[in-house]
């Protein structure tokens, strides 16, 4: 990517503790644009579990709150978490107050890279739109930290802009959106870019995680890929 000097978010730079003002801004921002690929988050979520069962849920730098929040919707019964920084939980603890959401709540406070998770915990845990800032080795560092805070039967879903690299994802066409995000990480990162099928597979290897499921989030770019620990 760019160079760290010019970088806009300098994720990779800070160790991904980055409290820069555009990420409260990006949390407004993105609220109207984020409720119908919630909306498929969440009904993809129903193919893991029951609606009526009681999960723990962990939504990783949850930003407005709007893919958490859904999931809170669906599964009435879940006990939610939100994990953001400092700067930016205010506005996501705003938004689930006006939806009605804040007292199934409780907040993580800082950096996914160092906050302290509790072990085994979650059930689900959501990373929306994150891994895309780092390298390879950062990000199995980052999923290394999640596969350590999920439940034994607990499922990671990731909603990422993703590329097909292989005539065999052919589902996965290159949207030009896609090419588009890959190009802006190139600028505006360090180290980001857009994953493949191929490299999710790759990352969950290196942390004894197993593909479980995937969604492409037509016509937008995103796509929702699933995993769960590997079976012993």
């Amino acid at each position: 990517g760019s160079s760290p000097l010019y970088s806009n978010d300098r994720m990779q730079e800070k160790n991904g503790a980055n409290e820069a003002k555009m990420w409260e801004s990006f949390a407004k921002s993105t609220i109207g644009m984020s409720i119908g690929p919630a909306t498929k988050l969440a009904t993809f979520a129903t193919s893991f579990f029951n609606t009526t069962t009681p999960i723990t849920v962990l939504d990783v730098a949850a930003g407005s709150g709007v893919y958490g929040a859904e999931i809170a919707h669906t599964f009435p019964q879940a006990k939610m978490y939100a994990l953001d920084q400092a700067n930016v939980i205010p506005y996501t603890s705003k938004f689930l107050n006006d939806s009605g959401l804040l007292k199934r709540y409780d907040f993580f406070t800082g950096s996914a890279f160092d906050i302290d998770l509790p072990s085994h915990k979650f059930d689900l845990i959501l990373v929306s739109h994150f891994i895309h800032h780092f390298n390879f080795d950062t990000n199995a560092f980052l999923i290394k930290r999640f596969a350590h805070a999920l439940s034994p039967n607990g499922i990671i879903i990731f909603q990422e802009f993703v590329v097909a690299d292989a005539p065999t994802f052919n589902v996965f066409q290159h949207h030009p959106k896609t090419i588009q995000f890959d190009f802006v990480m190139l600028l505006s990162t360090e180290q980001g870019r857009v994953y493949s099928i191929p490299d999710f597979d790759q990352l969950f290897l290196t942390t004894n995680l197993t593909r479980a499921g995937l969604l492409a989030l037509t016509p937008g770019p995103s796509t929702l890929v699933a995993a769960r620990h590997s079976a012993s």
